[in-house]
């Protein structure tokens, strides 16, 4: 029919086709292999011990109510101390001291430092820059401004170090 029309002959007819929604199907999955066979045993395991059989061969069966109490409350006790001291350990931990890191002791091949001396060249170098800034210069003009700085430079090193 829509050929026949004369307006819709050249025109695309996907507007008058139904449209269905897209259905996402789950492809499946390949199944895994197991992991490793066990080998087929015609026997079955052993029978548990029951609850009555395990009390007969640790002794318990034959203990009166007062006893078993007294005997499950020491287990837990027991069992208690020991979370205690585990946890008294962590906290104790805290406290321990890092261990130092061991020092350069002083060898005989290093010579002390005498403050005496190193205060005497200190002062002979003071004095021979204060004694060369304190005369003319070669040109003639009063060279003590300029030095006087360059000294108290050389002085300020010395402090700061």
């Amino acid at each position: 029919e829509l050929a026949k029309d004369e307006q819709l002959k050249g025109e695309s007819w996907d507007r008058f086709l139904p449209k269905f929604k897209k259905k996402n199907v789950k492809s499946k999955k390949p199944k895994k292999e197991a992991a490793l066979k066990k080998a087929y045993t015609p026997f079955p395991p052993p029978q548990q011990l029951s609850k009555i059989d395990q009390q007969l061969e640790t002794g318990e069966y034959f203990l009166n109510q007062q006893q078993r109490k007294d005997k499950i409350r020491e287990e837990r006790a027991t069992a208690s101390e020991v979370v205690r001291a585990d946890k008294k350990k962590d906290r104790q931990a805290v406290f321990v001291a890092p261990k130092e890191k061991k020092r350069k002791l002083a060898t005989e091949d290093d010579e002390p430092v005498s403050v005496k001396a190193s205060k005497s060249a200190l002062a002979e170098q003071v004095s021979k820059l204060k004694a060369s800034s304190s005369g003319v210069g070669a040109g003639g003009a009063l060279t003590g401004s300029a030095s006087k700085n360059s000294a108290s430079d050389f002085v300020k090193g010395f402090k700061k170090a």
